[in-house]
């Protein structure tokens, strides 16, 4: 045979839109595995701003600023990502959790004082806001 096959997929909208969101989904595992927030298991920011857990912690304050998400399976883990609160009794369960680092200054919403390096960790319906946490050892983004 000379000469270029060509193949015309004589698809449906179904079937377009099918491979479409294959795409979509491809692309966004790619994203999250590069690490662009920092260590396994973050996120980029940016695909947080609109989780209700993150605005809980102090997003929707203006001015505040996401440097890292990571969901984890048990709240002792957050140790790991922020060894400066491994102490936190409040922390010492298995439960679920939401590991949120601020970047730069942090408005406390309720007075206007500003605080920095601002740790959040939400579990289950509650938000525990740590202000001004050593992050000497904290395994984050630059």
């Amino acid at each position: 045979m000379d000469g270029p096959v060509i193949v015309r997929w004589r698809g449906t909208r179904l079937g377009s839109a099918l491979v479409l969101g294959g795409l979509v989904i491809l692309g966004l595992v790619l994203v999250l595995q590069t690490g662009v927030a920092g260590p396994p298991g973050g996120a980029p920011a940016s695909l947080w701003a609109t989780d209700p857990r993150v605005n809980d912690c102090g997003l929707s304050t203006p001015g505040n600023q996401l440097r890292m998400v990571v969901p984890l399976d048990r709240a002792r883990d957050v140790a790991a990502y922020v060894p400066g609160l491994g102490g936190a009794p409040e922390l010492q369960n298995d439960r679920p959790a939401l590991l949120v680092v601020f970047r730069g200054d942090y408005v406390w919403f309720r007075d206007g004082r500003v605080y920095h390096n601002v740790v959040c960790v939400w579990q289950q319906d509650y938000t525990h806001v740590y202000p001004d946490v050593d992050l000497t050892d904290a395994r984050l983004p630059s």
